[in-house]
């Protein structure tokens, strides 16, 4: 009985030192999905902040109006990008929320669905801000502050297109 304690001890113990940080979970199981779509939304979560950072530098750009002899930057259109940003960043995890309480699963399921619509959420907007900013790039310059709203646009899917 004493050998079977201790190798279960050495098991345990090798197995921290491979995992030091991260609990061993099996494959396909909730919870090693869930950290896998955690890690995904951190991933892009971060590569999203970048490009709104971009973005805001090329708005500025794009936007600057002569007032008299001086030029200054859209400040009502760059609140407006940053204030979106604000509100969808507190909005996704939400709506995932919803969509893992309607998956109609038990036990870990329902947050692994919630992390795998934000981790799909995060990475959809990490790509539509590419889609705007590639879209602002290739205005050429005397048309920036005009044609620059047909590419902002797209950062408000809900409200743009076929609708009353």
């Amino acid at each position: 009985m004493s050998r079977f304690v201790l190798f279960v001890f050495a098991m345990l113990w090798m197995m921290s030192a491979a995992y030091p940080d991260e609990p061993v979970w099996p494959e396909g199981s909730a919870m090693a999905v869930g950290r896998h779509m955690q890690q995904s939304r951190d991933y892009f979560l971060k590569k999203l902040e970048s490009r709104q950072a971009q973005l805001m530098k090329a708005v500025e750009a794009a936007s600057m109006q002569k007032f008299g002899d001086k030029e200054a930057p859209d400040r009502r259109l760059l609140n407006a990008v940053a204030d979106l940003h604000t509100a969808w960043l507190a909005y996704y995890p939400k709506e995932c929320e919803l969509i893992g309480s309607l998956s109609g699963t038990g036990g870990n399921w329902p947050s692994t669905h919630a992390l795998r619509c934000e981790a799909n959420l995060v990475y959809r907007r990490y790509l539509r801000l590419g889609h705007v900013l590639h879209c602002i790039d290739r205005i050429p310059a005397k048309d920036s502050a005009w044609e620059m709203n047909r590419c902002l646009y797209q950062l408000s899917p809900m409200t743009y297109g076929k609708g009353l």
